[in-house]
């Protein structure tokens, strides 16, 4: 039996100061804000690396800078290709039809807001395609984290409303119109803004250790700088 291929695509962005998270400014400075991004990919990367049945992929932008995407290989050599295109739209058509043109049969594209995704909830996506043509991984904001195919359906991402609270709501309405079955997977909270980012810190307090590491030491960083109350045990 030939053996499934997989792959999982993280869209990423070049931590630059100013250019990221900047609604997290202020309280955050620039820098700090850019960190804790950079901090976000980190955990999203280990999570969706530990997903033993898809090759990792991330699609890059690197922010109008000339910053190297070799700092992605904190954790292990990744591959990457560059974002292409206008719109979000576009560069989703742009990472589906080129992954699935070099083979792949089932593709989980996932953003760099939602540090608290796991392997288990990539694979739960993965699944999902053997009984829906599409998966969607809801963001509580109204957009999604996640969204999965197993061929290209580039009429999904066209005419959306991206980063707004009908982002989700109308992707849906897109599928529901092609004729195409769909899944949702448990929401998760996109970090966005700074109480984003708190909501995310007391929520580590109860959670193990290994979960998030690297964002949950990044915030311990600014809970050391009373950023956040300093009673907020990481």
């Amino acid at each position: 039996m030939t053996k499934e291929k997989n792959a999982v695509i993280v869209f990423a962005k070049a931590p630059v100061p100013g250019r990221v998270k900047t609604r997290l400014c202020p309280p955050l400075s620039p820098a700090q804000a850019a960190g804790l991004y950079r901090a976000f990919i980190l955990d999203t990367l280990e999570a969706s690396g530990g997903v033993l049945s898809a090759e990792l992929h991330v699609a890059y932008d690197s922010n109008g800078s000339s910053t190297n995407p070799e700092w992605l290989r904190d954790r292990e050599p990744v591959k990457h290709f560059d974002q292409e295109g206008g719109d979000l739209g576009e560069r989703l058509i742009h990472a589906f039809g080129r992954t699935f043109s070099e083979g792949a049969q089932k593709i989980v594209v996932i953003g760099s807001d939602t540090p608290q995704i796991t392997s288990a909830l990539i694979e739960q996506a993965i699944a999902g395609l053997d009984r829906s043509d599409v998966v969607f991984g809801p963001a509580e904001d109204g957009g999604y984290y996640l969204v999965a195919l197993k061929k290209p359906r580039p009429e999904l991402f066209r005419k959306i409303p991206w980063s707004t609270a009908e982002t989700l709501a109308a992707t849906l309405r897109q599928a529901h119109s092609s004729g195409l079955k769909s899944q949702l997977l448990p929401s998760l909270p996109d970090m966005d803004t700074f109480a984003d980012v708190a909501g995310l810190a007391r929520t580590l307090r109860l959670k193990p250790r290994n979960v998030c590491p690297v964002t949950r030491s990044a915030l311990k960083t600014l809970i050391s700088k009373e950023i956040f109350d300093e009673s907020s045990s990481l």
